[in-house]
Parts: C-alpha cells; structure tokens; sequence
C-alpha cells in the first residue's frame, strides 16, 4: 500500500471594510465653542489598516481636524477618534454642512456628512446720534438714533418711548429687523405741548429684542424747550404829555413794551384806542429780544371835551403767538377841558405850540421805523 503526502501552501489577502460610527452627535453650538465630536473605527477586515482623516468646512475661519494622525487598527478591531472644532466667532446663526474624510491605507475613502447650527446670540446697541434739541413751545424736535446689532441673527426690534405726558411722539419705524451685525438708522418725532414750561425735559427710548422681547436696551436725551414770546406792556412806562389836556391839543403817548418769553417777538404792532375807536395809524417794532424793551409812541389830538378812554394795545391783531396773551393792553382815563378864552387869553397860539413841539418829538422818534402793518 503506497502512500504519497503532497503539501499545499495557501496565502490569505488581505481585504479592506472600514466603518464609522459616531457615538454622540453634536448638532448646534454657539460662537466661539470647541466641538468634540466622538467616534469610533472599526476595521471590519482581516488586517491591519493605518488610517488618517480630514475634514472639509464651510470656510477658512472653521478651525479644527481628527486626532487620529498615524493611527493603525488591527484586522477585525476597533480604534476611538475625536473629531473637533472651533465655531468662529462671527459665525452667523444658520446651519453649516461639513464632510468628514477618513482614507485607509488600503485606498478606501469614507465620507461621512454631518450638518451642525450655530445657535443664535442677542446683541444690541442704541445711540443718539443728534445733538440736544432746542426748540419752542408747541414746536416739534428730532432726534436720531443708531440701532446696531452685534448678534450672529437677525434682530426684530420694538421701539417705545418716555416722553413728557403731554407730548407726542413718532418713531419713523417702530419695528425695525436688523440683519446680523448690520445697523439701522431710526427718526424720533417729538411732539412738544404749547404749554410745556420752559427748560431742559427728559427724553427716553426703549428698545426690546431677544425671543421673547424681554431684553431691554435704553438711550436718553435732553429737550431743551423755550418759552414763546410774551409781550407785556410797562404800566409804569407810560407817559403823557399832556395829563390834562384842551380840546385840540395834540397828546404824545409813550408806552414801554417788553419781551418776557425766550423766544423773538417778530413784527410787533401795537394800536391806540379812544373810546373804542382806532386812534391814527398802527405803530410797529420789528422785532424784541428775549427779555428785550422797546418804546412805542402815540399820538392823539383831542377833539372834544370830558372823559375819554384811552386803551393802548400790542399785537392787537393777535398775530404773534405768545404764552400769555392777557397782558398786551393798558387803559387809562382822561379828562378832557374846554377851552375858556376869557381866563386863558392866546391859550389858542399857545396849543399850537405845543402841537408843533409834539410833531418834531414824534417825527425824531419814528426815524426809520416802519408805519403801518406790512402790505
């Protein structure tokens, strides 16, 4: 019985499978965080395979890798990898796509798409931009605010304001939505009171964001409000040039008028009455200072004898709009005598007289002043 052994040598080859599992996906980070992501490699084949990674991001300011540089994993084992990144800080809040790349030695290529949200931050500024206001009463004022948003998301943003309780206001856009780190410019109307005391008033805007409006950004300004102008006539300013007058002698009327509110008094007319009626024409001043005086001469030649009521009044159209208009007018009485030739010899030449003298006074003082109201 013949026996023959023949011994036959085999070789395995190697072949590659390569897996990846992702133990804890991260989704959604904020600005500025390091993102660890943990994974695991598994070598499904039958031989040892070294293994390097990548990673492809959404730009050049997305820092970070796989820490698996020379990394060898024996045939039907498994091997931990960390992949990590930094989320830039001007990173806008929306979703970023990123692929993972793994290469075996063996010239496989694993790829592996993750999608991660950067998660929104608020941020918001305001500023007054204009200088502080000055305006009159009852006049409107304007202010300009610089609404910036340092948040990574767009920002929807409600407007309120802090104004005096009689005054009214107006935001050009109550809601303004600013994109990320963008800026926006808003106009405040200010409605001012007619009767809003003269000075500095206290002026505050609010501004409310983040999701549920809670967060709170305040800027403050200054009103500075001047009083209108307020004409006042001087009773103690007033003379007469004649305290007892004849019958057709010429009175000169001096009176002082001043301005007591903050603002000019522009073309100011003033009128005098006897009895009710107009006396001559109107007299007029083109303008008062604020806390300025001026003098407004009268005149009126007396035409009949006994009392006469002589009313002098400024703004006497009410042109002029002033804070008090119950202190333009001043009323006096006089009394008027008959002339008696018999006691009061050449008193007529003597009226004359006094008639021309008044005539030179009045022409001195009106020296470039207008007459009468503009046409």
């Amino acid at each position: 019985d013949l026996r023959r052994e023949v011994t036959y040598s085999a070789r395995v080859y190697q072949f590659y499978d390569t897996r990846v599992e992702v133990e804890r996906l991260v989704t959604s980070g904020d600005v500025g965080e390091t993102i660890v992501i943990p994974l695991t490699i598994l070598n499904d084949g039958n031989g040892p395979v070294d293994y390097n990674g990548d990673i492809n991001f959404p730009d050049a300011s997305w820092v970070g890798g796989l820490d698996m540089a020379n990394l060898t994993v024996a045939g039907y084992d498994e091997a931990p990898a960390n992949l990590s990144f930094r989320v830039p800080e001007d990173a806008i809040n929306r979703s970023y796509d990123f692929t993972l790349v793994i290469i075996s030695s063996g010239g496989e290529v694993h790829l592996q798409n993750f999608t991660f949200s950067v998660r929104q931050f608020h941020d918001l500024r305001m500023t007054v931009l204009s200088p502080v206001p000055t305006v009159t009463q009852g006049q409107t004022a304007w202010l300009s605010l610089r609404l910036e948003n340092m948040g990574n998301g767009v920002e929807d943003v409600t407007l309120t304001s802090r104004t005096p309780s009689s005054w009214t206001f107006e935001f050009s856009t109550k809601t303004p939505s600013l994109e990320p780190l963008s800026e926006v410019m808003v106009d405040l109307r200010l409605d001012t009171d007619p009767d809003t005391p003269g000075g500095s008033h206290l002026v505050e805007v609010q501004a409310y964001y983040g999701p549920a409006k809670t967060e709170l950004v305040e800027a403050s300004s200054e009103v500075n409000v001047l009083t209108r102008p307020d004409l006042v006539v001087l009773e103690d300013w007033l003379n007469l040039s004649e305290e007892h007058p004849y019958v057709d002698t010429l009175v000169r009327l001096e009176i002082g008028v001043r301005n007591e509110g903050e603002t000019l008094a522009r073309d100011v007319f003033g009128q005098l009455y006897v009895d009710g009626v107009p006396e001559g024409q109107a007299q007029y001043v083109s303008s008062i200072e604020p806390g300025g005086e001026e003098t407004l001469v009268f005149v009126w030649t007396t035409n009949s004898s006994g009392l006469h009521t002589l009313r002098l009044v400024i703004d006497f159209q009410d042109d002029i709009d002033e804070g008090n208009e119950d202190n333009n007018e001043l009323t006096i009485t006089v009394e008027v005598s008959k002339v008696d030739l018999k006691t009061s010899p050449g008193l007529t030449v003597i009226s004359t007289l006094l008639a021309l003298t008044g005539s030179v006074a009045l022409a001195w003082n009106m020296r470039g002043r207008r007459r009468g109201p503009p046409s």
